[in-house]
């Protein structure tokens, strides 16, 4: 129940962040992916069971927020979500440079899954412009998750202290 709240409240400041704060911040066409990075921290750090909710309530979220059809991020952060997590039981992936590399191929995944559900609905052009599309926001939401990711480990700490240990 602790789990839940705190990651609730890491999502809902999350998502008011990516949907208003980063569209002033950034162009359309590279804003970092914040909830993809919040989806990697879920898996890496909370419960199958809390975490797997936490990743397809964030994606109906950004469904609703981002006019994109209902239910494609859900599964895209359901399967980002059980993908980190296999990874992260089979190799270490708990230091900068493996959560950064996770991060990374996460935004991959993701970009494929969604170019994968555009392509199985209609005609979508695939080419170099949309390859350097992806790669560049890949690596600005990965530089951007290596600053949220030590905070938001903070942030956990310091809430864990505050209610007491699990």
């Amino acid at each position: 129940m602790k789990d839940g709240v705190f990651i609730f409240a890491a999502g809902m400041i999350v998502l008011v962040a990516q949907i208003t704060l980063f569209r002033i911040l950034f162009p359309a066409t590279c804003k970092p992916d914040l909830a993809a990075v919040l989806v990697v921290w879920s898996a890496l750090r909370l419960s199958a069971a809390v975490g797997i909710m936490f990743a397809f309530s964030m994606g109906l979220g950004i469904d609703l927020t981002s006019g994109a059809p209902m239910g494609l991020f859900s599964l895209v952060y359901s399967v980002v979500f059980v993908t980190c997590g296999y990874v992260n039981s089979t190799v270490d992936v708990d230091t900068h440079t493996g959560r950064a590399a996770a991060v990374f191929g996460t935004i991959l995944l993701a970009a494929a899954m969604v170019l994968f559900m555009r392509w199985v609905a209609g005609a979508v052009g695939f080419g170099s412009s949309v390859a350097w599309h992806v790669m560049l926001r890949s690596v600005i939401t990965c530089a951007v998750a290596l600053f949220l990711l030590p905070g938001l480990d903070r942030a956990w700490a310091g809430y864990h202290r505050l209610l007491g240990v699990r």
